[in-house]
């Protein structure tokens, strides 16, 4: 299995995803090109 180690920014915007996900079935990452928002993804 891989392992991706995301940057700080991205590991709080993973948590804050994944909870709102759990609370409202949705949720969305806004952040700057090239901010590793598709390894949050990942």
């Amino acid at each position: 299995m891989l392992k991706i180690d995301l940057f700080v920014h991205n590991k709080i915007a993973y948590l804050s995803a994944t909870e709102m996900l759990e609370r409202t079935g949705k949720a969305a990452i806004v952040h700057p090109t090239g901010s590793g928002k598709s390894f949050i993804g990942f």
